[in-house]
């Protein structure tokens, strides 16, 4: 998986610490916890296929 997508995450992470509407906070860190590990899956499933590919 990419850089990118730990950047993102950890961005939004520092990003929320500034916000105080404490609901908002806990949906947006649910939301940004599944779709790392969403990421974390399909990364999986690219590396898989490709190590296929080399069999």
């Amino acid at each position: 998986m990419g850089t990118g997508v730990f950047g993102a995450y950890f961005n939004v992470l520092v990003n929320l610490k500034d916000v105080t509407d404490d609901a908002f906070k806990d949906q947006v860190h649910r939301r940004i916890s599944s779709l790392l590990q969403e990421a974390k899956t399909q990364a999986a499933l690219v590396l898989d296929c490709l190590e296929a590919r080399r069999e």
